[in-house]
């Protein structure tokens, strides 16, 4: 081994200084660019130093094999490929905000390995797609109950300003018990008439509530049950395959995270919307029993 001469010293400081500029440039170029299909096209290909490269949009990938530029198979989110965009369109006027991958191409090839949000539902398996399922009938029958609640809520209101009864709302109906109430003067036969016309009122108000109810205790219960299932499998894949390798007890616990998040993601809109509905039916039958209160307490006075 003999030491390096000058000219080699001088050669390698030059090569090293003009690394670091070439690292500092933003570059274009045309360069063969891997298809879907296998074959190569030629592309106008953006370079930021050596840390990424895009084309029309989309980042590349250099696969070393094959000595060729690639299409990332999946793409990072739109403000990210907007970023690249806004560099090839740059005019060289002022300054433009880009993204780099330090790791040159490590971080990026990662996002071919996160789940998109349709994978992820699909690791909850059966059980996610179940919960799922219970959770968009019961939010969509809440959503209609609560509106016709509201809905409800505003003709009775509406009926309390108004003397003549309508047997489109429940106020209605209990004024037209009492109007259908032969003797007025005897207040015993006033209040069980008003009474029994406010018991046949509740049912239908508090109609489908329980449905919602049931669906916001059974969502995160059948997440506890994907946890348990999923806790099975990977345990079962330890005691088969050892822990050597974390991919083997990936799907089990997969199933165990996302059958739980899942079952928490529907219940809690669940168990809000519920309270919403039965509140809006408690607001409706509270009218009725205060404005039958009213009419009775108006017959007792005039029997004085």
């Amino acid at each position: 081994d003999t030491l390096p001469t000058e000219t080699q010293l001088r050669y390698l400081y030059e090569t090293l200084v003009q690394q670091v500029a070439e690292q500092a440039k933003t570059s274009t170029f045309t360069a063969n660019v891997a298809q879907a299909d296998g074959s190569a096209a030629s592309r106008e290909i953006t370079r930021i130093g050596p840390f990424v490269a895009f084309s029309g949009g989309k980042y590349l990938t250099y696969k070393g094999d094959q000595n060729i530029l690639a299409f990332l198979a999946r793409q990072p989110a739109g403000s990210v490929t907007g970023a690249a965009r806004a560099v090839e369109n740059a005019t060289g006027d002022g300054f433009t905000r880009g993204v780099i991958d330090p790791s040159r191409g490590q971080l990026l090839g990662l996002i071919v390995e996160t789940p998109t949000f349709n994978e992820r539902v699909q690791q909850g398996g059966s059980i996610g797609y179940i919960t799922l399922a219970i959770g968009a009938f019961a939010f969509i029958w809440g959503v209609f109950r609560w509106f016709t609640l509201t809905s409800t809520a505003g003709a009775v209101k509406a009926q309390a300003r108004r003397p003549k009864a309508s047997k489109s709302n429940p106020l209605g109906r209990v004024m037209l018990a009492y109007e259908a109430v032969g003797n007025k003067n005897d207040v015993g036969a006033v209040e069980a008439a008003l009474d029994d016309a406010i018991l046949k009122e509740l049912p239908k108000l508090e109609s489908g509530l329980n449905l919602i109810k049931i669906a916001s205790n059974i969502a995160p219960l059948l997440g506890l049950l994907g946890t348990v299932i999923g806790m099975v499998i990977t345990f079962q894949s330890i005691t088969l395959f050892g822990t050597g390798d974390p991919q083997i007890m990936a799907s089990g616990i997969s199933i165990a995270l996302m059958t739980t998040v899942i079952g928490l993601v529907v219940s809690i809109p669940l168990v809000v919307l519920h309270a919403f509905a039965a509140g809006a039916a408690n607001r409706v039958a509270q009218i009725l029993e205060e404005q039958a209160a009213g009419i009775v307490a108006e017959h007792a006075d005039g029997r004085r």
